[in-house]
């Protein structure tokens, strides 16, 4: 039982950390920081 508890509590976890993540993301998107973040060469080939 205990092993199962754990299981659950790792997968709830994980699921809230999807949130997290998937939340920053979208904060960072609308506010146009998240091709600086994933993309660091994508703003010198807009430029050019």
């Amino acid at each position: 039982m205990f092993l199962r508890k754990l299981i659950a509590a790792a997968i709830i976890l994980l699921l809230v950390a999807a949130v997290v993540i998937v939340c920053v993301i979208s904060m960072a998107s609308e506010s146009g920081t998240a091709d600086a973040l994933f993309k660091p060469h994508a703003n010198a080939t807009r430029s050019n």
